[in-house]
Protein backbone atom coordinates (compact mmCIF):
# COMPACT_ATOMS: atom_id res chain seq x y z
CA UNK A 1 0.00 0.00 0.00
CA UNK A 2 1.43 3.33 -1.10
CA UNK A 3 0.65 6.65 0.55
CA UNK A 4 -0.66 8.09 -2.71
CA UNK A 5 -2.87 5.11 -3.57
CA UNK A 6 -6.64 5.42 -3.43
CA UNK A 7 -7.03 2.48 -0.99
CA UNK A 8 -4.82 4.34 1.48
CA UNK A 9 -6.23 7.83 0.96
CA UNK A 10 -9.91 6.92 0.69
CA UNK A 11 -10.22 3.84 2.91
CA UNK A 12 -7.33 3.11 5.25
CA UNK A 13 -6.39 6.63 6.37
CA UNK A 14 -9.97 7.80 7.15
CA UNK A 15 -10.66 4.51 8.93
CA UNK A 16 -7.42 4.79 10.93
CA UNK A 17 -8.23 8.35 11.99
CA UNK A 18 -11.74 7.40 13.02
CA UNK A 19 -10.63 4.30 14.96
CA UNK A 20 -7.92 6.19 16.81
CA UNK A 21 -10.34 9.02 17.55
CA UNK A 22 -12.66 6.50 19.21
CA UNK A 23 -9.78 5.03 21.22
CA UNK A 24 -8.30 8.38 22.21
CA UNK A 25 -10.44 8.87 25.38
CA UNK A 26 -8.98 5.62 26.75
CA UNK A 27 -5.19 6.10 27.26
CA UNK A 28 -4.40 2.38 27.80
CA UNK A 29 -5.81 1.63 24.35
CA UNK A 30 -3.89 4.22 22.35
CA UNK A 31 -0.61 2.40 21.73
CA UNK A 32 -2.31 -0.93 21.10
CA UNK A 33 -4.70 0.62 18.56
CA UNK A 34 -1.84 2.31 16.71
CA UNK A 35 0.12 -0.95 16.62
CA UNK A 36 -2.88 -2.88 15.26
CA UNK A 37 -3.49 -0.19 12.63
CA UNK A 38 0.16 -0.38 11.60
CA UNK A 39 -0.04 -4.16 11.34
CA UNK A 40 -3.12 -3.77 9.15
CA UNK A 41 -1.16 -1.37 6.92
CA UNK A 42 1.74 -3.79 6.48
CA UNK A 43 -0.54 -6.78 5.91
CA UNK A 44 -2.12 -5.19 2.85
CA UNK A 45 -1.83 -7.53 -0.14
CA UNK A 46 -0.64 -10.59 1.78
CA UNK A 47 -1.94 -10.79 5.38
CA UNK A 48 -0.05 -13.97 6.43
CA UNK A 49 3.28 -12.21 5.93
CA UNK A 50 2.48 -9.91 8.86
CA UNK A 51 3.72 -12.79 11.02
CA UNK A 52 7.24 -11.96 9.87
CA UNK A 53 6.94 -8.41 11.22
CA UNK A 54 5.42 -9.67 14.49
CA UNK A 55 8.17 -12.26 14.97
CA UNK A 56 10.92 -9.77 14.12
CA UNK A 57 9.56 -7.32 16.70
CA UNK A 58 9.31 -10.02 19.35
CA UNK A 59 12.79 -11.48 18.71
CA UNK A 60 14.54 -8.12 18.56
CA UNK A 61 12.74 -6.89 21.67
CA UNK A 62 13.80 -10.02 23.56
CA UNK A 63 17.36 -9.30 22.40
CA UNK A 64 17.13 -5.74 23.76
CA UNK A 65 15.72 -7.10 27.03
CA UNK A 66 18.59 -9.57 27.35
CA UNK A 67 21.12 -6.83 26.55
CA UNK A 68 19.56 -4.48 29.11
CA UNK A 69 20.02 -7.14 31.78
CA UNK A 70 23.45 -8.48 30.83
CA UNK A 71 25.12 -5.69 28.82
CA UNK A 72 26.70 -8.30 26.52
CA UNK A 73 27.48 -6.74 23.11
CA UNK A 74 27.33 -10.19 21.52
CA UNK A 75 23.55 -10.19 21.97
CA UNK A 76 23.20 -7.06 19.86
CA UNK A 77 25.59 -8.45 17.24
CA UNK A 78 23.65 -11.73 17.01
CA UNK A 79 20.33 -9.89 16.63
CA UNK A 80 21.73 -7.70 13.83
CA UNK A 81 23.17 -10.73 12.00
CA UNK A 82 19.82 -12.52 12.26
CA UNK A 83 18.01 -9.46 10.87
CA UNK A 84 20.38 -9.29 7.90
CA UNK A 85 20.08 -13.02 7.22
CA UNK A 86 16.28 -12.81 7.11
CA UNK A 87 16.47 -9.79 4.79
CA UNK A 88 18.95 -11.59 2.53
CA UNK A 89 16.74 -14.68 2.30
CA UNK A 90 13.67 -12.73 1.24
CA UNK A 91 15.33 -10.20 -1.04
CA UNK A 92 18.48 -11.82 -2.41
CA UNK A 93 18.00 -15.62 -2.31
CA UNK A 94 17.35 -15.85 -6.05
CA UNK A 95 20.21 -13.44 -6.77
CA UNK A 96 22.68 -15.57 -4.81
CA UNK A 97 21.30 -18.79 -6.33
CA UNK A 98 21.66 -17.44 -9.87
CA UNK A 99 25.24 -16.29 -9.36
CA UNK A 100 26.14 -19.54 -7.61
CA UNK A 101 24.86 -21.39 -10.64
CA UNK A 102 27.07 -19.29 -12.88
CA UNK A 103 30.11 -20.14 -10.75
CA UNK A 104 29.33 -23.87 -10.57
CA UNK A 105 28.37 -24.13 -14.22
CA UNK A 106 24.82 -25.40 -13.86
CA UNK A 107 21.50 -23.63 -13.31
CA UNK A 108 20.25 -23.34 -9.76
CA UNK A 109 16.54 -23.50 -8.90
CA UNK A 110 14.74 -20.20 -8.40
CA UNK A 111 12.70 -19.77 -5.25
CA UNK A 112 9.14 -18.49 -5.33
CA UNK A 113 9.48 -16.01 -2.46
CA UNK A 114 6.89 -13.32 -1.82
CA UNK A 115 8.52 -10.13 -0.59
CA UNK A 116 6.84 -8.81 2.58
CA UNK A 117 5.77 -5.19 2.49
CA UNK A 118 8.31 -2.91 4.16
CA UNK A 119 10.82 -5.64 5.05
CA UNK A 120 13.82 -3.41 4.28
CA UNK A 121 12.28 -0.58 6.25
CA UNK A 122 11.62 -2.42 9.49
CA UNK A 123 14.81 -4.51 9.24
CA UNK A 124 17.06 -1.46 9.12
CA UNK A 125 14.85 0.20 11.72
CA UNK A 126 15.62 -2.72 14.04
CA UNK A 127 19.33 -2.44 13.29
CA UNK A 128 19.45 1.31 13.84
CA UNK A 129 17.76 0.96 17.21
CA UNK A 130 20.03 -1.91 18.29
CA UNK A 131 23.14 0.09 17.40
CA UNK A 132 21.88 3.17 19.25
CA UNK A 133 20.93 1.03 22.26
CA UNK A 134 24.43 -0.41 22.40
CA UNK A 135 25.94 3.08 22.19
CA UNK A 136 23.67 4.32 24.96
CA UNK A 137 21.84 6.74 22.65
CA UNK A 138 18.45 5.02 22.76
CA UNK A 139 16.27 4.04 25.74
CA UNK A 140 14.94 0.58 26.45
CA UNK A 141 11.29 0.32 25.42
CA UNK A 142 8.53 -1.88 26.73
CA UNK A 143 7.18 -4.36 24.19
CA UNK A 144 4.17 -2.29 23.17
CA UNK A 145 6.20 0.89 22.72
CA UNK A 146 8.90 -0.97 20.81
CA UNK A 147 6.27 -2.48 18.51
CA UNK A 148 4.91 1.01 17.84
CA UNK A 149 8.40 2.42 17.33
CA UNK A 150 9.17 -0.19 14.67
CA UNK A 151 5.83 -0.51 12.89
CA UNK A 152 4.15 2.92 13.11
CA UNK A 153 3.01 3.30 9.50
CA UNK A 154 3.28 7.12 8.95
CA UNK A 155 7.05 7.00 9.45
CA UNK A 156 7.49 4.59 6.53
CA UNK A 157 7.35 7.55 4.13
CA UNK A 158 10.53 8.98 5.71
CA UNK A 159 12.62 5.82 5.29
CA UNK A 160 14.13 3.49 7.88
CA UNK A 161 16.95 5.63 9.25
CA UNK A 162 14.90 7.58 11.76
CA UNK A 163 16.21 8.47 15.19
CA UNK A 164 13.97 7.71 18.19
CA UNK A 165 13.33 11.43 18.63
CA UNK A 166 12.15 11.72 15.03
CA UNK A 167 9.80 8.78 15.47
CA UNK A 168 8.41 10.30 18.65
CA UNK A 169 7.87 13.57 16.76
CA UNK A 170 5.84 11.79 14.08
CA UNK A 171 3.71 10.12 16.74
CA UNK A 172 3.09 13.47 18.44
CA UNK A 173 2.11 15.11 15.15
CA UNK A 174 -0.33 12.28 14.43
CA UNK A 175 -1.89 12.59 17.88
CA UNK A 176 -2.12 16.39 17.61
CA UNK A 177 -3.90 15.99 14.27
CA UNK A 178 -6.43 13.70 15.94
CA UNK A 179 -6.91 16.10 18.83
CA UNK A 180 -7.56 18.98 16.47
CA UNK A 181 -10.51 17.05 15.11
CA UNK A 182 -12.27 17.79 18.38
CA UNK A 183 -14.49 20.81 17.97
CA UNK A 184 -13.64 22.44 21.30
CA UNK A 185 -9.87 22.14 20.87
CA UNK A 186 -10.05 23.29 17.26
CA UNK A 187 -12.11 26.35 18.18
CA UNK A 188 -9.75 27.18 21.04
CA UNK A 189 -6.75 26.88 18.71
CA UNK A 190 -8.36 29.13 16.09
CA UNK A 191 -9.32 31.67 18.76
CA UNK A 192 -5.78 31.80 20.18
CA UNK A 193 -4.32 32.06 16.70
CA UNK A 194 -6.69 34.95 15.94
CA UNK A 195 -5.60 36.76 19.12
CA UNK A 196 -1.93 36.36 18.17
CA UNK A 197 -2.54 37.67 14.67
CA UNK A 198 -4.49 40.62 16.04
CA UNK A 199 -1.72 41.52 18.47
CA UNK A 200 0.90 41.15 15.76
CA UNK A 201 -1.07 43.39 13.41
CA UNK A 202 -1.60 45.98 16.14
CA UNK A 203 2.11 45.99 16.96
CA UNK A 204 3.01 46.36 13.29
CA UNK A 205 0.68 49.37 12.94
CA UNK A 206 2.01 51.04 16.09
CA UNK A 207 5.61 50.70 14.88
CA UNK A 208 4.86 51.90 11.37
CA UNK A 209 6.69 55.19 10.52
CA UNK A 210 3.44 56.89 9.52
CA UNK A 211 1.67 56.00 12.74
CA UNK A 212 1.36 59.08 15.04
CA UNK A 213 3.31 58.88 18.30
CA UNK A 214 1.28 59.20 21.54
CA UNK A 215 1.66 62.36 23.49
CA UNK A 216 3.14 62.47 26.98
CA UNK A 217 -0.28 62.73 28.60
CA UNK A 218 -1.41 59.58 26.83
CA UNK A 219 1.57 57.52 28.03
CA UNK A 220 0.27 57.48 31.61
CA UNK A 221 -2.97 55.97 30.40
CA UNK A 222 -1.17 53.29 28.38
CA UNK A 223 1.05 52.37 31.34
Amino acid sequence: MLFNDYPFLLIFLPAALLIYRLADPYPPWRIGVLVLLSFAFYSYGNPPLILLLVLSILINWLATLAYARTKLPAIITAAIVLDLVVLAVFKYANFFAYNLGLVLGWPMPQFDIVLPLGISFFTFHHIMYLVDLRRGKAPFYSLDRYALYISFFPQAIAGPLLAPLATATIVIIFVIFILLQRGDLRDRFIHQRGDLLERSELGRIRHHPDHPRPRIAQLHVLV
